[in-house]
């Protein structure tokens, strides 16, 4: 076929030929007069168009230097069918489906360059002259038909367009065996698209058979049943021919959303311009942006997808999908944009719920100026060459980041879903739990900032279909605008028109027609097969199929009805039937088995990794406590020496409280003393207080004699003596300017009357520097105050001199925020690590 297809294309760009169809067609006088209406519905669509706009020579790009009349003039409307006849009469069939198919491409046809019906009037007006032509002719017009419809969308909107369903029937009595089957072909593939109720009535009533015999051909008509369960794609869609004025024009957006994210979501199918130049050609999938430039895009570079973004003063940034999108296929794009004002911004990128790349910039615009050029499918120029050609689906934009499980349970709704996510039943077994109650909680529902679908559409208005009680981010009305060369595409599916006839019943009538003969006299024992294996895929695919087999009972109906057919052919078809279904059988039971085992071990991999995770969990959790535990058990013991301290202080304070304080330096049973730690404002320590801890250093003194000894003794008693007097003397007159019970404060009262409250908020192993010597401990912090208290389990510690202690006063230490006047940072070991904490005075 492929061949024969080729052949004439090539046959069609010969200068004889051309040259042969100029002289022919200059003969033909044009008519104003018009066909008779045609009773088979066209293609609904909203809008009310049936047929495409006039092309522009964008889409047709013919390279004839040496052509010396325009093929306008040569390949005008004919509105006679006679004088057509007549003209492809004396011609060979090449030449004749050369003449024929450059008047519905409207120049000359050609496979790779020009292959799109631009005059959907002129396949009308051949299929009316089509009992008269050859066999041969018949055959190479549908091959080629065929071939043009199965490679373009458009080719076959507008064979639909033409409303050649009838004609086809009409002639299907005339025609040989081989011109049935591609005539049967070519009915397959426009049924593919579409079936109204009238079409399908169409074909039921020549499929009833008269006096017991099937019409003619009518057993090959059955084989389209077998394409009525596939369905690729939406039933409705925007088809964009990717010439000049093709695309959407939306109102303008007064603020953009970017502190919640935004999320771009569609399906679309890319159906390439003929003769089309990669390098040249920039479709855009969507253009938002503001007067000045600024905003988002997302462009096709081959069969790639660049998303791009421009912000003032900034250079742009692009983004290429690592994703090849293949011609005439279906698919779901999702970008999602993730806000993150401290982080990096991010752009998640789903196909059909699979996410395939991730980007890391600052997308986000934040500018008070107006998204007032904003488009779907084109750019503000309306140019050609960057007008995005093919079909597009319900258009959504969320006001929010859409987590990957939303847009997993949002591609499993299907191309033709374009609701509002409000009602949670519509999803039906769909979607998980999960799922299910992320998506139908309102959260996605009051996101939705539009949702343009080709069936809100009035004539050239497409209407804003999001809920009404969302805020509106448009400055004006939020409906908008296709321009004049989109149209908008209601098809119909086999499970549409029969759910308006009345249900699958409609089949059941032609399970009585098993045993009735051809016009030949033989029994075609096929026709059960095709009648069933129709009635399993419309079942296995279609819930509401289901539904009406069991309320129409129409199991029992096919028993009724095979019940009374002809005992030797049940006999015969039994066996056929039965060798078939035996096979079926095993292949089920196999496929049945292995999946039942592949689930066994999905679940016990899953069985086996929650435990594990289960595991993992309870060690992190025991780990966690024991160290939660050990720190526990480190400050109840810390706090139990701080509280040891404090009574050791307040022993003191008492003792000396019960001492004459004015003889108290004049008590030669006390020899120690030291400086206490008070400070004043000049951060000099003026105070002396008694040291229980001091020792003599006896190995300290110098050898010498006993005279020696008793010198010593007499001169010490004399400058003893002499120093008391002086210490009395500055004691008494310090004492009648002081208050006695500030010198003896050596306690701090507020480590007595503030308790310990509230949990830890921070902790840290730290140093205390003494002098030279660094003790481990733990610098906790709380609500109030923080806590030093000393490791005394660590090895250092126990290496240390016990003797340096009691001159160790921060061992175990709490300092209240109230309290601490100034933190300074020092050095350490030639490093900024180390704190200085000033207290006030104690």
């Amino acid at each position: 076929m492929s061949e024969e297809i080729k052949e004439i294309s090539t046959d069609v760009q010969s200068d004889d030929n051309n040259e042969q169809s100029k002289d022919i067609i200059r003969k033909v006088s044009i008519s104003d007069e018009e066909e008779e209406e045609e009773n088979e519905q066209p293609l609904s669509t909203p809008n009310g168009r049936e047929t495409p706009s006039v092309a522009s020579y964008s889409d047709v790009i013919i390279q004839k230097q040496d052509e010396e009349y325009s093929m306008t003039e040569q390949n005008s409307t004919f509105d006679n069918t006679q004088q057509l006849l007549e003209i492809i009469s004396d011609k060979s069939n090449k030449e004749a489906t050369t003449t024929l198919l450059n008047t519905l491409v409207d120049g000359d046809f050609d496979l790779d360059k020009n292959d799109i019906i631009q005059k959907p009037e002129n396949l009308s007006k051949i299929f009316s002259i089509f009992n008269k032509m050859s066999s041969s002719l018949q055959a190479e017009i549908l091959s080629v038909l065929i071939g043009i419809m199965r490679k373009s969308e458009r080719n076959l909107l507008a064979c639909i367009d033409a409303n050649i369903y009838d004609k086809l029937f009409e002639i299907l009595n005339d025609i040989d065996n081989i011109v049935a089957d591609l005539l049967v072909d070519l009915l397959t593939v426009l049924t593919s698209l579409t079936i109204n109720v009238n079409q399908l009535k169409l074909l039921l009533r020549y499929l009833k058979t008269d006096n017991n015999i099937w019409k003619k051909h009518a057993i090959k008509l059955l084989h389209i049943f077998k394409s009525f369960p596939q369905r690729h794609g939406p039933d409705e869609f925007f088809n964009f021919p990717g010439r000049n004025d093709s695309g959407l024009v939306l109102p303008p957006i007064k603020t953009w959303p970017y502190q919640n994210g935004f999320t771009i979501s569609t399906w679309f199918r890319i159906d390439p311009v003929v003769n089309s130049v990669i390098e040249k050609e920039k479709p855009y999938l969507y253009w938002f942006c503001t007067s000045k430039g600024h905003g988002y895009t997302a462009h096709f570079v081959g069969n790639c997808l660049v998303i791009s973004y421009t912000k003032p003063k900034e250079k742009n940034f692009q983004h290429c999908i690592q994703f090849e999108f293949k011609s005439r296929e279906w698919y779901m794009i999702t970008i999602s944009h993730q806000y993150q004002r401290w982080a990096k911004s991010s752009i998640q990128c789903h196909i059909n719920g699979q996410h395939v790349s991730t980007a890391y910039f600052p997308w986000s615009i934040e500018s008070t100026d107006i998204f007032d050029k904003c488009y779907i499918g084109c750019t503000p120029d309306h140019n050609d060459l960057t007008s995005f050609s093919g079909q597009l689906s319900t258009f959504y934009l969320f006001s929010i980041y859409l987590e990957p499980l939303i847009v997993q349970g949002i591609y499993k709704l299907g191309p033709a879903y374009r609701n509002q996510f409000k009602f949670e039943n519509e999803s039906a077994h769909m979607l998980t739990d999960a799922q299910r109650k992320s998506m139908y909680d309102g959260k996605l529902m009051n996101s939705i900032i539009f949702n343009y679908n080709p069936i809100s559409c009035e004539e050239q208005l497409v209407l804003q279909a999001g809920p009404k009680t969302n805020i509106s981010y448009f400055v004006h009305n939020a409906h908008a605008q296709m321009l004049s060369n989109v149209r908008s595409v209601v098809a119909h599916s086999i499970y549409s028109t029969l759910h308006s006839m009345g249900g699958v019943q409609v089949f059941f009538p032609l399970f009585s027609q098993l045993d009735h003969q051809q016009n030949d006299g033989t029994i075609n024992y096929d026709v059960c097969s095709i009648l069933l294996f129709t009635l399993c895929e419309l079942i296995e695919r279609s819930y509401t199929i289901q539904h009406q087999m069991l309320t129409s009972k129409g199991f029992l109906m096919i028993g009724y009805y095979l019940e009374k057919k002809h005992a030797g052919l049940a006999f015969i078809e039994l066996v056929n039937e039965g060798r078939l279904l035996a096979h079926t059988s095993k292949d089920h039971v196999v496929k049945v088995a292995n999946e039942a085992d592949f689930i066994l071990n999905r679940m016990r991999a899953e069985d086996i990794r929650k435990a594990s995770e289960f595991e993992q969990l309870c060690v992190q959790t025991s780990s966690e406590r024991k160290e939660e535990e050990k720190l526990c058990d480190h400050f109840i013991k810390s706090s139990r020496q701080r509280y040891l301290t404090n009574a050791i202080r307040l022993k003191e304070k008492f003792l000396s409280l019960m001492i004459n304080d004015k003889i108290k330096y004049l008590n030669s049973s006390n020899l120690f003393w030291k400086l206490d730690l008070w400070e004043d404002d000049l951060r000099r320590r003026r105070r002396l207080i008694s040291n229980p801890y001091g020792i003599l250093h006896d190995e300290a003194k110098a050898k010498s004699s006993i005279n020696d000894i008793d010198d010593d003794i007499i001169v010490t008693l004399y400058k003893d003596e002499n120093l008391l007097k002086q210490i009395k003397q500055k004691l008494q007159n310090f004492l009648s300017n002081n208050n006695d019970d500030d010198n003896l404060s050596q306690v701090d009262e507020k480590d007595i009357d503030q308790e310990f409250s509230g949990p830890i908020r921070y902790s840290t192993e730290c140093l205390l520097i003494c002098g030279i010597t660094a003790i481990n401990g733990i610098l906790a912090i709380t609500h109030d105050a923080m806590i030093f208290d000393t490791n005394e389990d660590d090895e250092n510690f126990h290496k240390l001199d016990r003797k340096i202690f009691p001159y160790i006063d921060n061992l175990h230490s709490k300092w209240h925020f109230n309290e601490i006047r100034a933190i300074f940072s020092r050095r350490y070991l030639l490093q900024d690590r180390a704190l200085e904490i000033f207290v006030s005075n104690r």
